[in-house]
């Protein structure tokens, strides 16, 4: 069996006030008092639950009891007991945040009816409160846990970088050496190997700081960028990977395009990003192209290839953190270059997406206000 219901009946008049104790008293833990300052008296001894309040009460009126009930606690559900002539207070005290009100003289009934759906309302209340306060209280475990994953990510990422610095350091060096020795050239392919192998982790470890760095809070430092010098620097960059997979770049860039405002090295990031995403996912002898142009107040750059696509069901997902496509588990990457580009062009302000259509390619567009 539940715990008993807290009630507080508050009336001065005696008769009402010990019909009410009657009648609740086989059902509920029943306080009754006949002035308004006791009754807030008993508010701070007692977890009430409902209370019934008589409006035409010397001393402390009824709606003023009703109004430190309320202060107390907004989610005491209170009646008000009215008396002829009193239907204006009544719809007063209605305002304030009463349940409802109840004429007298009244029947057990009604009064019973009253305080059981004053009680559901007020368990559906409480219960909303603590689904509330549980939810606040994962959502809260939840970034303290993506916190600690951050400050792990960040700090081993910065340990890797001295070890890993002297290998490429020392890999550089011996490579010098070795290059004008034909009888070495067995260890030149093993120092190859050793150099490559020590660059892509250079890149996974910079992806992580990026992204621990990212997480933390980006501010952006904005300045006017020309969008089209990027895009043809980008380009530049990627001329020995587009020529190792025999891909064609195209730029198609609008000479009127106006400036945007941003941080330039972040948003050359993005576009790099994107590029390099491109020639990742493009089987070889594709095209990749790269537009850029104004769309009313809008700045546009789109990135479109011709590799090979996303399924439908995983376009909602593909800016994620650590997503991974499941046509990509054969290319390499952390699955943290989308995310990156999203939090930067969000920082600007900006919405990036991308149309796909598995085996025919993928566009991705990025759209910046205009400088003003």
């Amino acid at each position: 069996m539940g715990k008993k219901a807290n009630i507080l009946v508050v009336d001065d008049d005696l008769g009402p006030r010990e019909s009410l104790k009657i009648i609740l008293k086989p059902y509920y833990n029943v306080y009754a008092v006949e002035k308004g300052e006791d009754a807030v008296q008993i508010l701070h001894k007692v977890p009430v639950d409902v209370v019934t309040i008589d409006l035409k009460m010397r001393g402390l009126h009824g709606i003023k009891v009703l109004e430190k009930v309320k202060k107390h606690d907004p989610d005491i559900e209170a009646i008000i007991i009215t008396g002829f002539g009193s239907m204006d207070s009544a719809i007063d005290g209605l305002r304030l945040g009463a349940f409802d009100y109840i004429s007298k003289p009244f029947d057990v009934k009604q009064i019973l009816t009253l305080i059981r759906r004053a009680l559901e309302r007020r368990n559906a209340k409480l219960r909303l409160k603590e689904q509330s306060t549980a939810e606040q209280m994962r959502a809260r475990k939840a970034e303290e846990v993506n916190r600690r994953k951050r400050q792990l990510v960040s700090a081993l990422a910065h340990d890797i970088k001295n070890p890993l610095g002297l290998i490429t350091g020392y890999t550089e060096l011996l490579l010098e050496r070795l290059r004008n020795m034909p009888e070495a050239c067995e260890d030149l392919q093993f120092l190859c190997q050793i150099q490559t192998g020590a660059q892509r982790i250079t890149k996974l470890v910079g992806g992580f700081l990026d992204t621990a760095q990212l997480e933390a809070g980006y501010n952006v430092i904005r300045t006017p960028v020309n969008l089209n010098r990027l895009i043809r620097e980008v380009a530049q960059q990627q001329i020995l990977a587009l020529q190792m997979k025999r891909l064609d770049l195209s730029l198609s860039l609008d000479d009127r395009l106006p400036d945007i405002l941003g941080d330039e090295a972040q948003l050359g990031r993005v576009l790099w990003n994107l590029v390099d995403n491109a020639v990742k996912f493009t089987s070889s002898g594709g095209n990749i192209s790269v537009t850029s142009g104004t769309e009313r107040d809008e700045v546009v750059v789109e990135v479109k290839d011709t590799g090979i696509g996303i399924p439908q069901d995983e376009l909602p997902h593909l800016f994620s953190e650590f997503g991974r496509l499941r046509g990509s588990r054969r290319i390499e990457g952390t699955g943290l270059g989308l995310f990156i580009v999203k939090t930067i062009v969000e920082a600007h302000g900006g919405k990036v997406g991308a149309t796909s259509k598995e085996g025919e390619g993928t566009t991705f567009s990025l759209r910046f206000s205009r400088t003003r």
